[in-house]
């Protein structure tokens, strides 16, 4: 996964295209091509899936990443397929997931035809983890013991290093080729990461 930097912390972004092969792999090359939304094609994706898996399938959730906390640099809309006999699609194997990219504009509409994946265990391959976490240390030495600004302490880990700083502000050095601050009255080195 690359992150896309900038000089405000704030505008650091997850690169949503490297994410998602991190996440899913390659697209199925053998899915059905639609140059349309994947809700409007349920059934047909649904048989594609059948007829590879040889069990029934149902869709399982359908979100757009926009509706929530995220780091992204483009958004998008998934649609989960699970084998319709398992307990929790998050950790099934043999999940498919469609993708459809927005091309700009208002997140409500313009967004591509939906490209499918087939992945194994959703939760623990990261699949909801959207939001840049933070590695903060001092001459080296990690300062975020707690993991308070790392994925997973809160929504938005950006948000938590920068109200810990008060008053302060992280910079960005173009000599280090990070971002530097004050932290509990002491200078600290920070960079955003997927952890």
């Amino acid at each position: 996964m690359e992150i896309v930097m900038d000089k405000e912390p704030e505008y650091c972004a997850i690169d949503t295209p490297s994410w998602i092969t991190d996440k899913l792999g390659k697209p199925l090359q053998d899915a059905p091509d639609i140059d349309d939304w994947a809700c409007n094609h349920t059934q047909e994706i649904l048989d594609y899936i059948q007829s590879r898996e040889g069990i029934e399938y149902t869709e399982a959730s359908r979100d757009n990443v926009y509706n929530h906390e995220n780091s992204f640099s483009d958004i998008f809309v998934y649609t989960i397929y699970a084998p319709k006999d398992c307990s929790d699609y998050l950790y099934a194997d043999d999940v498919y997931v469609a993708i459809e990219m927005h091309r700009g504009g208002d997140a409500r509409g313009n967004y591509g035809g939906y490209k499918l994946y087939k992945a194994d265990d959703l939760a623990d391959a990261g699949f909801f983890d959207w939001v840049l976490g933070w590695y903060v240390t001092r001459n080296g030495e990690n300062v975020d013991d707690t993991g308070r600004y790392g994925v997973g302490y809160s929504s938005n880990p950006t948000w938590e290093l920068i109200r810990a700083m008060k008053n302060e502000k992280l910079l960005w050095s173009e000599k280090r080729k990070h971002f530097v601050g004050w932290l509990n009255g002491q200078a600290v080195e920070a960079m955003p990461c997927e952890y």
